[in-house]
């Protein structure tokens, strides 16, 4: 709920979620609405009442909702609270910025990027000229050719003018190593993202051992 609430407050930072039900939270979270701000309460009346006539009562629809986002959740995306020991920051020279990456999925092998201001720690979005890459590697579940990453908001079809200030992300994986290209005269950075260790599954009568 709290990760929902979150995502929805990044895309629409002037809507007043403080009255919103279970099913507004779930269903604009997980909607492609591009209507204007105004609109959004009108639009989601509209689909609990389609809602409602499809799964026969309002009730139930509320019902199904709370059940949805009373569940744990093991997601990528939320912007990490501040002092999380989870975070790890690089500075990017010749800029007032840092990088950032935090973990995201565990069960996805996924972790998170953004920039924040180093005096500030706040985030931005794209505060200088670059492009993120894959790097080629012979290592394990590493990528045999280039590929250029884009944040999941331009994956999303978010433009930067539409983008909630410090919204910005981009999805990495486990061990992989990715280019920072930046032009000349500055300098690019390359990095390689931690490995997690897989979680061990437990098996009844089984002794699990370690090379």
């Amino acid at each position: 709920r709290g990760t929902y609430l979150q995502g929805i407050q990044e895309r629409f930072p002037n809507l007043d979620v403080s009255n919103f039900s279970d099913f507004d939270i779930l269903t604009l979270a997980g909607a492609a609405y591009a209507g204007p701000l105004e609109e959004i309460n009108k639009w989601l009346a509209r689909e609990l009442h389609t809602a409602a006539a499809f799964m026969g009562s309002r009730e139930r629809v509320m019902s199904t909702s709370k059940d949805a986002l009373d569940q744990e959740t093991d997601i990528t995306g939320a912007k990490p609270k501040p002092n999380d020991p989870d975070v790890k920051l690089c500075a990017v020279g010749g800029s007032d910025y840092l990088m950032r990456i935090w973990p995201g999925s565990t069960k996805a092998r996924e972790w998170c990027l953004d920039f924040v201001h180093a005096a500030t720690r706040e985030p931005v979005n794209s505060p200088f000229t670059f492009k993120l890459w894959t790097v080629v590697s012979s290592g394990p579940w590493q990528p045999t050719e280039p590929r250029r990453v884009h944040s999941l908001e331009h994956n999303f079809g978010i433009k930067p003018e539409d983008m909630a200030k410090g919204a910005e992300k981009f999805v990495l994986n486990d061990g992989e190593t990715y280019l920072l290209w930046r032009p000349a005269p500055e300098q690019s950075i390359q990095f390689t993202v931690p490995s997690r260790p897989l979680p061990t599954v437990a098996i009844s009568n089984t002794k699990v051992v370690t090379f």
